[in-house]
């Protein structure tokens, strides 16, 4: 009688048991974020924005100042380019990028520059030497200048002035020659120093 009670309670146990674990249900989840670091590369792109072309040269070769100038040679020699600038409001500017010449005259226009240059009178030379001249081209920002002694009110506020300031430089009348000279006769806080970098860089002038 107690080995029946016992088995039936054992299994009892394990039957239990065995519905409990029958009964969990599984759920995947289907979906899973993942942070990886990417560096970021160039985000411009580059284009040239001057074209340069060569149109018309001087076929002398170039000599000394001592020696005579003839038909196959010269004390100076020009070279023309034209060119175009891709963006509004740029001009060009040029220089030589080796000490064998010296650049003696620049003149250009909108479309074209003209180079004039001569041999460095301080290096030596030998008749038949090929030199590699190179000519750096660089559009620039156009610097307008402000004549201060023609300026409005409205021009002398857009490069600082405040109102006032620009009601009692008009009020004085111009004239004024340096910008110590405007300050001697004007009345303006600190006007070296918020305005000589100016001065310096040819934006203002006094004419």
């Amino acid at each position: 009688m107690k080995r029946k009670t016992i088995g039936t309670f054992i299994l009892g146990i394990l039957l239990t048991f065995g519905s409990i674990y029958a009964g969990v249900q599984i759920s995947y989840v289907m979906n899973k974020v993942i942070n990886e670091p990417v560096t970021v590369g160039e985000t411009v792109l580059y284009s040239d924005g001057i074209i340069v072309e060569l149109i018309n040269k001087d076929d002398y070769t170039l000599t000394y100042f001592e020696l005579d100038e003839n038909e196959e040679q010269r004390w100076y020699v020009t070279y023309q380019y034209a060119y175009t600038i891709l963006e509004d409001g740029l001009s060009i500017e040029v220089s030589s990028l080796t000490d064998d010449i010296i650049v003696s005259e620049i003149s250009n226009t909108d479309s074209a520059i003209s180079i004039t240059f001569g041999l460095n009178q301080e290096k030596t030379f030998n008749d038949g030497d090929i030199l590699n001249v190179q000519f750096y081209f660089e559009a620039v920002e156009v610097l307008t200048s402000l004549n201060i002694n023609t300026a409005g009110k409205v021009e002398l506020m857009e490069i600082g002035f405040t109102m006032g300031e620009a009601q009692g430089i008009t009020n004085y009348g111009y004239g004024f020659d340096s910008l110590s000279d405007m300050n001697n006769k004007v009345s303006i806080t600190n006007l070296i120093d918020r305005y000589q970098q100016l001065v310096d860089d040819g934006r203002i002038v006094f004419e």
